[in-house]
């Protein structure tokens, strides 16, 4: 036993010592003083335990293979005499300095490649610390005007970490499959000075010759937003454009003109911007440079990184892909960072043609891209994990292609997914008058992608009255009431089904997302769209068990079928509805002098204002509150508008809503039935009670009714009335938010088809915290203290999700009666009177239910109660 142990023991300390001096070699390598070739230069000194590491894992290196390749790389050759490859080490600066490449010194060099040899000048290349700082470098390699190599005259050897891998590739092949150009780009194997292999990613710098070659014609000239516009290089004035190539040709004064004033923020404002627009730049190429941007993951970018292309035979711009790298993708609706791409996304026709050619190019092209991985692949692992020189141990090369084989997998899949989800709402109302409209249908378009209206499907009994073509269909024109002006939209019968022809009549666009100052998306957009179901004096009415009507939604970007989110019934009869004020702005304007004209159709307020009485905002004519406004309302004050709203406070500068004096009760601010969605963001409110307009009730300080729209970081004080917000027939955004002291509830939601609050905080109501009536949503993350009635009540078949909430100090914490139908996950109840309650209900809507998993229960005087037929199932 002794004897083994001494063998054991020695072969352990020969392998330690085997370890100690390969550490040592790895060491001595890296920082050996060589003078004739690029990795002479002596690495920066790194801790001992970070350096035994990294030698440790270029060790293990040794035994990664990689496949044998199916082609060997192109094979290339540099000879820099010791003397002049000293000459560009000296002009290196030391580490932690800044690095100037126009101060690098070109030098001769033999370049050999194919079986050729060019007299060339090599220089260092590269911004960043690792193109220049260690052994392996990356260069420049410039050709003799009359001896180009494959017509370049200049070809770039970058290392491969630093152009993403295997990105260079993939994009070249993406672009060029959507018409843009782009440098032939490869991977290549160079010997230095007769070291290596050094795998590096090659390519043409970019050129008008480049352009030209790729078949753009007439003089050619290369753009880039300005450095020097807003004074500083670190921040450009990214409406300015100055040439960036070396050609003499420059594109006329009043193109560049137009196209600085296209690419200010905000641009797109302007209805003639799409013709502005098609005067200066070339839409195809625009839209192609959009969908590859959304391919890549549409990675945030500098607002400078964008160069523009621009040909004398068309007196026309496009973009060229510069330095776009995939990355986990985004939501293709997320700003890009560019100002002009970001304008031009937020035009419908661009946007949409954006999207289809994504679409396109997934159904085309998707497998291409996996194929050229693939092989690409195969063909430079084995070199790469060969290179002694790079910077990157073979394990960090293996993790790198494996990972970037995943996001390429997975980006393909979740931006396909996202072209596939156009989702409506839709409630169908009927009118409060009988008249020859027999039903209005408001199809609430949300999501990433616009949808599409297919079909309307009608009991067998309206077949005769649709084959006499007794109903029609019509789009309202935004007003909000029907009339004159408002568009048939084409339809063919088939039975007792209303099918739509193509037409842009029949297009459900969602509109644009909200957007924060930092460029966040702040709620997918959404809009709602109405329609007219118009008969005749003959044609028989619409009678309740017909309804709701079967609508069919289709995407109108995949060909597909789209999402019906929800459908709701909506009797204007009983809820009421109000007509909207028929008012141009000059006379609003001139009636309301708080306010101030915005744009060519807004209106904007800002600075402190009194608001009196009720002031009535006709449609079209969206309001815009300016960050640190103080509105204060007057007695029995109402702000009605009838199109959108965009109140985007700041955290440092917040809107606030406020009575003009202590004491003061004022009424609502009411969203009604716009077509645009609103947006409250960083707003405060004190008080508030409600009101009434025509025949319908607007029971919250805050109420937004049949219009779309998100509430975040609002916060809700003292309300006075029924609810200190009020949502109804919308999809429920409201998020992050903060209700205290409610005299009725903190936020009531009625007939909202979907939707959610996530994050909101109510304390001390005197009704119900949250009442839900009709709306299958989602609460999640919300904390509910203090409710002299239920935490949150659930009724008239509500099916809420209520998830990860504390619900604490309530007569009850989830009231569920009028079949209603929870389903309750992590839900924390303490002190309440009773924790679950289900209850009966009317003959209509019958018990409701509760169901609960994960659910802690805390000092309750009752965990659970079941009456009149109402069931509680806790698991």
């Amino acid at each position: 036993m002794p004897r083994k142990t001494v063998i054991i023991g020695g072969i352990v300390f020969l392998i330690l010592i085997q370890l100690v001096i390969l550490a040592g070699y790895a060491v001595v390598l890296l920082r050996t003083e060589l003078s004739a070739i690029p990795s002479a230069e002596t690495s920066r000194r790194l801790s001992p335990f970070l350096e035994f590491g990294r030698s440790a894992d270029r060790w293990v290196s040794t035994f990664y293979k990689g496949p044998k390749p199916k082609e060997i790389l192109p094979q290339y050759a540099l000879e820099i005499s010791p003397d002049q490859w000293g000459r560009v080490l000296q002009s290196l600066p030391a580490p932690g300095k800044a690095f100037d490449e126009d101060l690098v010194p070109w030098v001769p060099a033999v370049f050999s490649a194919e079986d050729q040899q060019w007299n060339v000048h090599v220089r260092v290349h590269g911004e960043s610390l690792a193109h220049w700082s260690w052994p392996k470098k990356s260069y420049e390699v410039r050709f003799a005007a009359d001896a180009p190599f494959h017509g370049a005259r200049t070809i770039l050897l970058v290392l491969p970490e630093e152009r993403g891998w295997v990105n260079g590739l993939l994009l070249k092949r993406r672009s060029s499959a959507l018409g843009l150009v782009h440098p032939e780009t490869s991977f290549i194997d160079l010997r230095l000075n007769g070291r290596g292999p050094m795998i590096y990613v090659q390519s043409e710098e970019w050129s008008e010759d480049l352009a030209q070659r790729q078949g753009k014609g007439g003089d050619i000239v290369l753009y880039r937003i300005s450095r020097q516009g807003a004074g500083s290089a670190s921040s450009p004035d990214a409406a300015y454009w100055e040439r960036s190539g070396s050609s003499k040709v420059r594109a006329p004064d009043d193109a560049l003109g137009l196209l600085t004033e296209l690419s200010r923020p905000g641009a797109e404002a302007d209805p003639d911007y799409l013709t502005k627009l098609s005067q200066v730049m070339d839409l195809d190429r625009l839209s192609a440079y959009m969908a590859l941007r959304q391919l890549m993951g549409n990675p945030v970018a500098r607002p400078d990184e964008l160069r523009l292309l621009y040909r004398s035979d068309k007196g026309l711009f496009e973009p060229v892909p510069w330095n776009i790298v995939m990355r986990s993708p985004r939501s293709i609706l997320a700003p890009s960072g560019i100002p002009l791409i970001d304008a031009a996304s937020r035009v419908p026709a661009l946007r949409s043609r954006a999207q289809m050619m994504l679409q396109e190019y997934f159904q085309t092209e998707a497998d291409g891209d996996s194929a050229l991985f693939r092989f690409t692949r195969s063909n430079i692992e084995a070199p790469l994990y060969a290179d002694q020189w790079k910077l990157p141990s073979n394990r960090i090369v293996r993790n790198a292609l494996d990972a970037q084989e995943h996001l390429l997998e997975k980006s393909i899949g979740e931006i396909s997914a996202q072209l596939s989800s156009a989702e409506v709402l839709i409630n169908e109302h009927i009118p409060t008058t009988e008249t020859e409209v027999l039903l209005v249908i408001d199809c609430n378009a949300r999501g990433p992608v616009a949808g599409l209206l297919t079909s309307i499907a009608f009991p067998l009994r309206y077949a005769d009255a649709l084959a006499r073509s007794d109903i029609r269909v019509l789009r309202d024109t935004g007003d909000g009431v029907y009339g004159e002006g408002d568009l048939p939209v084409p339809t063919t019968i088939s039975g007792s089904t209303l099918q739509f022809l193509e037409g842009q009549e029949r297009l459900l666009w969602p509109g644009n997302p909200a957007v924060t100052v930092e460029g966040e998306v702040l709620r997918p957009p959404q809009r709602r769209h109405r329609f007219y179901l118009v008969g005749t004096v003959t044609t028989p009415r619409l009678t309740i068990d017909a309804l709701p009507l079967p609508i069919g939604i289709g995407n109108a970007v995949t060909g597909g079928s789209g999402q019906i989110l929800g459908m709701a019934l909506i009797d204007d009869r009983v809820y009421g509805a109000v007509l909207p004020p028929q008012m141009q702005r000059p006379e609003f304007l001139s009636r309301n002098k708080q306010f101030i004209a915005q744009g060519d159709r807004g209106i904007s307020l800002k600075g402190s204002v009194i608001l009196e009485g009720m002031i009535a905002i006709p449609p079209q004519m969206p309001l815009s509150v300016a960050p640190g406004t103080q509105i204060r309302m007057g007695s029995g004050a109402m702000l009605l508008s009838y199109g959108s709203i965009t109140m985007l406070g700041e955290e440092t500068a917040p809107i606030r809503i406020l009575p003009v004096k202590a004491g003061i009760v004022w009424g609502t601010i009411a969203i009604i039935d716009a077509a645009e969605p609103s947006d409250l963001h960083f707003v405060t409110v004190a008080g508030g009670k409600g009101g009434r307009a025509g025949g319908k009730k607007l029971p919250g300080s805050i109420t937004f009714a049949g219009s779309p729209g998100s509430i975040t970081n609002v916060t809700v004080d003292n309300a006075q009335g029924k609810a200190a917000i009020a949502l109804s027939q919308i999809f429920v955004d409201l998020r992050d938010s903060i209700i205290r002291g409610s005299a009725g509830n903190g936020v009531l939601i009625e007939s909202a088809l979907a939707g959610r609050i996530e994050g909101v905080t109510i304390t001390t109501s005197s009704s119900h915290a949250i009442d839900l009536r009709g709306s299958p949503i989602v609460i999640r993350n919300s904390v509910v203290e203090g409710s002299s009635q239920a935490c949150i009540h659930v009724a008239e078949r509500s099916a809420p999700l209520i998830e990860n909430s504390r619900l604490q100090g309530c007569a009850v914490g989830i009231l569920s009666g009028d079949g209603g139908h929870v389903v309750a996950k992590n839900v924390t109840l303490v002190g309440n009177a009773i924790g679950f309650s289900a209850a009966g209900g009317s003959p209509a809507f019958g018990p409701g239910s509760i169901v609960a998993n994960g659910t802690v229960f805390v000092d309750n005087g009752e965990n659970m109660r079941e009456e009149s037929g109402g069931v509680v199932a806790v698991e």
